[in-house]
């Protein structure tokens, strides 16, 4: 673990435990080494941060490029795992920079929906999760953010201190079952695991 990444792990903890209340469960459903994919519920622009600091190990994540060009932002998440991925490549660059991630042993965090949903509520996943997992073969882990939404909203920049808990499910891993095609059979698996995700809730 880099010291940046392994400072900024131990001063949010107890930042997160005043400001949100939060708490997490299921730590231990995430294989203590391997690859992993983490397929996490979607809401803020803290998730990142959140699923990070809840982690028991390092994880690393995608960014458009254009987000490294932000000054000190960009210095900053350079070091803490974020890989810039180019808007004219995505899906291309995407696929060969996770696989990568998993082949090397490493956490590689993915938002399934795409896009932050509205805050109470998930949305249904894009099939990109479902290609990673059968390309890589690694286990995919459910992640529910509940609260999230709440302490930082889609149209404001300010944080507002809101319980939010962080649940990490049991393992999954791709099954081609019996679907017509791959296309069908990738967008089948991230459903299971959407499904799998909106079971985490309380």
């Amino acid at each position: 673990m880099n010291i940046l990444y392994a400072f900024a792990h131990i001063i949010l903890n107890p930042i997160f435990k005043i400001l949100f209340r939060w708490d997490i469960k299921g730590k231990d459903n995430i294989p203590k080494r391997g690859g992993v994919i983490l397929a996490a519920h979607h809401e803020s622009y803290l998730d990142p941060m959140l699923v990070g600091t809840a982690s028991p190990r390092q994880i690393y994540f995608l960014a458009r490029k254009e987000l490294f060009q932000l000054g000190c932002f960009s210095w900053l998440i350079k070091r803490l795992n974020t890989i810039p991925i180019s808007r004219e490549q995505l899906q291309i660059g995407t696929l060969k920079k996770s696989l990568q991630i998993l082949k090397e042993g490493k956490v590689l965090l993915l938002f399934p929906e795409g896009t932050r949903s509205p805050a109470g509520t998930i949305s249904e996943g894009e099939k990109g999760v479902g290609l990673i997992a059968s390309k890589s073969n690694v286990p995919v882990i459910p992640v529910l953010i509940k609260g999230s939404g709440y302490a930082l909203t889609r149209d404001t920049n300010r944080i507002t201190p809101h319980k939010i808990s962080v649940v990490f499910g049991k393992p999954l891993y791709f099954e081609n079952l019996d679907s017509e095609s791959k296309k069908d059979a990738y967008q089948e698996f991230t459903d299971r695991v959407m499904e799998e995700m909106r079971k985490l809730a309380p």
